[in-house]
Order: structure tokens, then C-alpha cells, then sequence
């Protein structure tokens, strides 16, 4: 259940084990949050239905508009003969919802909806100042889209200071790039209105966001300030709704997710396993597209063991389609002296200037001499490529 990358990337390494697979999604197209929550500018449309269709066009049957627990449940997938095993990745496709007060007006956005609309209409209409509050990348990619959608203004609050916010750090930059201004420290205590209008956010100071033990407990102090908005979007964090679960069924859960076997996926007895940002992680893990694809792997491993097979689905690379390319160099052995200390290359980037307005991908390709030197700066794999093409046992 779910054709995001968790439900995608099973079903590869089921059906490349032989195994008839169906994916149910509930979206009218696949790819999770890989369509409905990366915007574009970040993965174009075409390149993620060039990938899906390389999965899709092995044979896997994918069936959209199907929601779990009203159109089916999972102990009707499992009555039968039809399906000997079931694979739960319906992601979290859902804003984490707080209590704040004015939050209840039409102007007042959450932050995993608001991209999967922007994404499905190609922007959406929005007013002049905007205010998103969040620290983390959904939180950027708001601000970013909100850009995109028409915004004059667009300030991003966080509780968070500037080191500690859960953005990856090259995210906060390109958000300032394209002006962003970002509040750390501050925390949203009620949003204002006037004349049926949202006219701000009265932000209070965060003083510390987390305890002696790193937990998460934010501290406020007495001082407070009102930012000016006409549009607020929430992007405090993302969860997923479990109410296809019978209370009294054999998956459990704990902290909101489904507990799983961090192993093998399995999340139950009797043929269920679990992966993906639906299932629980190891602790402080946050959950990414890599990640899901991991679980994944995981648990396609573990269902092709349970169904009869050897589990084994690791791939290699050919060393004689490496032979076939032209001007491979034989590997001598020798490095270039320092190569472990050269700075990684800037990759490319649309400039900030041009991208307000656009949801063209900002990120751009290497030229080749930039590639070829990056590829110097690996520590194994170009090693582990010449070994395969001198068909070494060893380096």
C-alpha cells in the first residue's frame, strides 16, 4: 500500500524475485511525497515519471484512488488467495496539527497540504505577506514555493536559533538567496485578525528549544512582537494517519508510527510488514527519500525470504558493460596528492534572481571536467569501478 518510495522501491525488488506485485495508492498518481510534497523546482515532474516508469513498466500493477480502510482493509487483501504478503508505506502525507488561537481562519494554511496543491496546480494563488512557521526543510520548501506562488513577502519563524534548526544548513542559505527573512527564536502564540482578515502573528521568544537531555521542550520568555501578515502557513512537522488500524488488530504502534522490526520491516505476524515514514525509525532518525527507499530494500528482502526465495536481491554492476564504454583508463593505483582535502564543487544553480516566480529546477548538472574532478575526490568508488573493470578481486 503506497507508491511512494518505500511501496515503489519494494515492489522493484519483489517483481525482479519473480513475485506478481500490485501497488493500491490512494493518489491519483504515484510517488508520494516525492510528487505531492518535493516541489518541482527541486525533482521536475519528468524525471520522477521517467523513474516510475521503469518500475511500473517491469510488470508491477498499480491501481490509483484506492484508500486503505474505506475502499479495502487489510484483512481483505489478506482473505483469499490473492496476496500472500502486504507492504504498509502510506507515508506522512499530513501536517502535525497544533492548537493556536486565529488558527482557524481561511487564510491560515498547514504546510504538507499546501505543497501537494502547489505541486498538483503548479502554484498557488497567494496574498502579498506571508508568514511560515517551522525550522525544518518542509518549513523551507514553503517559503520557497510561496515565493513561487505569487508572495511579495515571505518570513520564516523558527523556535530554533540558526544553528539549531533541523534544515539542512545549504536549504536556510538558498532561502536567504532568494529573501527569505528568517526569525530564529521565535515561537507563534496566537494569530491576529482584523476585520475578518488575518492581519499577523504575535511571536513570543523562544529561549531554549530543548531540555539537559536534548529532548524537545521549548522554554519561553516574557518577550513578545507581532509580525505584519496576511497569510500564514504552519509547517511544524508531518504525520500520518493510522485509522485503517483495528484497535484490537496484531500491528502495533508507538509514538504515532507503526513498530516494526527495524531489520526486516515486518510489522506483524501473518504477513505484514511495514516501511517508509509510516513505520517507526531508530531513535532521533529523521525521515528521508533514501531512508524509505532503505526500508524498502528491507523489506522486500524479508517478504521474498517469507514467500520461499533466498532474500538476495543486491545488484552489481557488469564489468564488461563498464568495458564497453570508450576511454576507461586502466588503474594504476596512483592518487593525486591531497585528493582527500579538495573542497567538494559548487554545483551549479539557477541564479536567485531568475528563480522568483519559476518552478524551473534550480539545481543544474556538472559540466564534465567539474564531474570528472569530483569523482576524484571519492574515497572507493572510482576504486570500486576500476576493480570491477580490471576484474580485480582486490585494491
Amino acid at each position: 500500500m503506497g507508491a511512494g518510495p518505500a511501496g515503489l522501491t519494494a515492489a522493484y525488488y519483489l517483481r525482479k524475485q519473480g513475485h506478481a506485485v500490485k501497488v493500491l495508492e490512494v493518489r491519483e498518481q504515484p510517488g508520494g511525497m516525492m510528487r505531492y510534497g518535493i516541489p518541482s523546482y527541486r525533482l521536475p515532474e519528468e524525471v520522477l515519471d521517467e523513474e516510475i516508469g521503469q518500475v511500473l513498466g517491469m510488470g508491477v500493477e498499480l491501481e490509483t484512488g484506492k484508500r486503505l480502510g474505506e475502499d479495502f482493509t487489510i484483512e481483505q487483501l489478506q482473505e483469499g488467495e490473492e496476496f500472500d504478503a502486504v507492504f504498509l508505506a502510506v507515508g506522512a502525507q499530513q501536517s502535525r496539527k497544533v492548537k493556536l488561537e486565529g488558527a482557524d481562519h481561511e487564510d491560515v494554511l498547514w504546510g504538507v497540504e499546501f505543497l501537494a496543491e502547489a505541486r498538483e496546480k503548479d502554484g498557488v494563488d497567494l496574498k502579498d505577506r506571508v508568514v511560515v512557521v517551522g525550522g525544518g526543510n518542509v518549513a523551507v520548501d514553503v517559503a520557497l514555493t510561496a515565493l513561487r506562488s505569487g508572495a511579495g513577502e515571505v518570513s520564516m519563524v523558527s523556535l530554533e536559533d540558526r544553528e539549531e534548526m533541523p534544515a539542512f544548513a545549504w536549504e536556510i542559505e538558498e532561502a536567504l538567496e532568494e529573501g527569505v527573512e528568517i526569525l530564529p527564536t521565535w515561537g507563534p502564540s496566537k494569530i491576529i485578525h482584523q476585520d475578518g482578515k488575518v492581519s499577523g502573528v504575535e511571536l513570543v521568544h523562544c529561549t531554549s528549544v530543548f531540555d539537559d537531555s536534548g529532548a524537545f521542550c521549548p522554554v519561553f520568555g516574557e518577550e513578545k512582537k507581532v509580525l505584519e501578515a496576511d497569510q500564514v502557513i504552519l509547517a511544524i512537522g508531518q504525520q500520518t494517519d493510522l485509522s485503517f488500524l483495528s484497535p484490537e488488530g496484531p500491528i502495533e504502534t508507538i509514538g504515532g508510527l507503526i513498530e516494526v522490526d527495524l531489520h526486516t520491516q515486518r510489522a506483524a505476524a501473518g504477513g505484514v510488514w511495514a516501511g517508509g515514514d509510516a513505520a517507526a525509525k531508530g531513535p532521533g532518525t529523521p525521515g528521508t527519500v533514501i531512508e524509505a527507499i532503505a526500508a524498502g530494500r528491507r523489506a522486500a528482502e524479508a517478504i521474498d525470504r517469507a514467500l520461499g526465495g533466498d532474500g538476495d536481491i543486491e545488484e552489481s554492476l557488469s564489468g564488461e558493460s563498464l568495458r564497453q564504454g570508450d576511454g576507461l583508463p586502466e588503474y594504476t593505483g596512483e592518487r593525486e596528492e591531497g585528493f582527500a582535502d579538495w573542497r567538494r564543487i559548487h554545483v551549479p544553480a539557477v541564479p536567485a534572481e531568475e528563480r522568483s516566480g519559476s518552478f524551473v529546477e534550480v539545481a543544474q548538472c556538472y559540466a564534465e571536467d567539474q564531474a570528472v574532478v569530483e569523482a576524484g575526490r571519492c574515497l572507493q568508488c572510482d576504486l570500486e569501478i576500476a576493480m570491477i573493470v580490471n576484474g580485480s578481486e582486490s585494491v
